[in-house]
């Protein structure tokens, strides 16, 4: 058997051009370790799941006597091939071959490995490229920066002020209202932990704000939007800090109790109501539509929560998008477009429904673009980023059921949104790229202006119609996805 250490050689070099040597196949697990090792070092911004995913990807394994194994042999081979699951024998008979390192067509047990680079290196020299056109847009105004930032910017429904999570030292959090446009501090509500609270506007006059209290409970406290004081508080179940929305005109806000469960809140008269509604496995949501009503999207489909329990209105999946006519739009498809993609359309009012096929790429976030159309994006998703490891951002008009224009990002992270807001009132977008934010134009897609971003980040935008302010928060990601302590910036558009 080859020694690990030729492995590790030949990773070095394949790493940087095309190599191919023979190897058993049971060692195929032990290669990609190799690879990914090498593929670190050699590239060391790029995160280790795709590194992973990039080690797999360039990848191909060869019988001298049967030709080249499928693509799905080699996450198979990986799985199998070491810890507690080495030598396994689970799925089909070919699943079950590999297991046992032999080829199932013929029960050799050497192959050609070959690896490419050119995947992980295309996608450098775009990083690169946008760069260097960072250097050459003209850039937003600030208004200003630097303001610490945790979680859950919101925006009072007049547009006069805006709260947030801060960090404070010692690892508590803080509630703090600013006046919109500015650093000038309204008030301030300490909260336990930074991470485990969120704020929002329920009103014009109230804040709600949720804290974790102990573990499984949740403090909800209601405070005047002017002073900060509490008039109301209560505790209930655990929420989720992450996710929720709220109506200002009914003061109903909802959120995730669990992962199966809805938990709603009626705050209007002061009042702090509770009801949770066990729905099965929340895919995306809750949400609240134009109508008044809770949206959750369960299992691939969208569903109204009603007083007498959920009503169907049709397939979806990935994301929800209102439009104020009264239709709700869902994306669909799958990150490694092994099946079909749809655009799901349903008027809330009649019920009809609608479905407009959409190739095989995925459909992980829809914005309104304007009279009849959307802007459509997929997300870079780790898993398959060495196979697609490039964003999109479509401007899809609906009732002709086709493209008007389509960008392609190819230095996004995996799981970061290339769509952060659209303005289609404006004709504009704002988008992410790996070393800017964009503000677009909705009629061809070209760049307006830009803000410099980094693409370790995780990235949010709020707009403020009528005082022309764009407000972006940034947040370090670390391991798992989780977000570090951040910063607010404002922008003038």
């Amino acid at each position: 058997m080859m020694p690990i250490t030729s492995l590790d050689r030949f990773a070095f070099e394949a790493s940087r051009s095309r190599r191919s040597i023979m190897i058993q196949l049971s060692q195929t697990a032990y290669l990609i370790d190799a690879l990914k090792e090498a593929l670190h070092r050699e590239y060391p911004s790029l995160s280790l799941g795709e590194i992973l995913s990039h080690a797999q990807g360039g990848l191909s394994l060869r019988c001298p006597n049967c030709g080249v194994l499928g693509d799905q042999a080699i996450p198979l081979l990986y799985l199998a091939g070491k810890g507690a699951l080495q030598g396994a024998v689970y799925g089909g008979p070919n699943a079950a071959a590999l297991g046992k390192g032999v080829c199932p067509s013929c029960g050799g047990s050497t192959v050609e490995a070959t690896f490419d680079p050119s995947r992980i290196m295309t996608r450098q020299q775009a990083m690169r490229a946008s760069a260097l056109e960072a250097a050459r847009e003209p850039e937003l105004t600030s208004v200003c920066s630097g303001l610490g930032f945790q979680a859950s910017l919101d925006v009072s429904p007049d547009e006069s002020m805006v709260c947030l999570v801060a960090p404070e030292a010692g690892g508590r959090g803080t509630v703090i209202a600013y006046e919109a446009g500015t650093a000038n501090r309204l008030w301030s509500h300490p909260v336990p932990s930074p991470g485990s609270c969120r704020c929002m506007f329920v009103s014009q006059e109230r804040v709600l704000i949720l804290s974790e209290k102990s573990k499984g409970v949740t403090e909800m406290q209601l405070v005047n939007a002017k002073t900060g004081s509490v008039v109301a508080e209560s505790q209930g179940p655990s929420a989720y800090f992450t996710s929720g929305a709220a109506d200002t005109k009914t003061g109903l806000f909802v959120t995730e109790s669990s992962y199966d469960t809805v938990l709603t809140l009626q705050t209007s008269g002061d009042r702090l109501e509770l009801s949770t509604y066990k729905c099965g496995q929340i895919y995306e949501g809750p949400v609240i539509g134009p109508d008044g009503r809770c949206y959750v999207i369960v299992h691939y489909h969208l569903y109204r929560i009603e007083d007498k329990g959920m009503k169907d209105i049709m397939r979806g999946d990935n994301c929800i998008c209102f439009d104020p006519a009264g239709k709700v739009y869902c994306g669909g498809g799958y990150f490694d477009r092994s099946g079909e993609s749809m655009l799901h359309i349903a008027d809330i009012q009649t019920g009809s429904v609608k479905e407009i096929p959409y190739g095989t790429d995925p459909i992980d976030q829809i914005a309104l673009g304007g009279p009849n159309r959307l802007l459509l994006a997929n997300i870079v998703d780790e898993r398959s980023a060495a196979r697609y490891p490039n964003a999109t951002v479509t401007l899809f008009s609906v009732p002709e059921a086709k493209k008007v224009w389509n960008l392609e990002i190819s230095d996004l992270k995996p799981w970061c949104n290339p769509l952060l807001l659209s303005v289609p009132e404006e004709g504009w977008a704002l988008i992410q790229t790996g070393q800017l934010l964009k503000q677009i134009s909705l009629q061809d897609g070209k760049t307006l202006r830009v803000i410099p971003n980094r693409s370790q980040d995780h990235v949010e935008a709020r707009w403020l119609p009528s005082k022309k302010l764009l407000y972006v928060t940034r947040n370090a990601m670390g391991p798992y996805r989780q977000r570090g302590q951040g910063t607010l910036e404002c922008y003038r558009v």
